[in-house]
């Protein structure tokens, strides 16, 4: 899958899709990112074995890894 910058207009909004939202046709539409993602990227998080910790309102601790983890329960 390529990479789009956030900003990069990805499509316009249809006339289906302006007869279901309201949103006017032809309004240009944005690839965005989520959030957890782009504040890993803008931390430097480009490598296997850096940590990362955002503490908000929700909390988080973030990793890359090169093998899968998960929990046997």
């Amino acid at each position: 899958m390529p990479c789009h910058e956030s900003s990069e207009i990805a499509g316009h909004v249809s006339e289906i899709c302006e007869n279901e939202t309201g949103l006017k046709k032809g309004v240009p539409v944005v690839y965005g990112g989520g959030d957890t993602l782009v504040q890993a990227a803008g931390n430097g998080m480009t490598d296997s074995g850096i940590l990362i910790s955002n503490i908000g309102t929700a909390s988080q601790l973030l990793c890359l890894s090169n093998f899968p983890l998960h929990d046997e329960f």
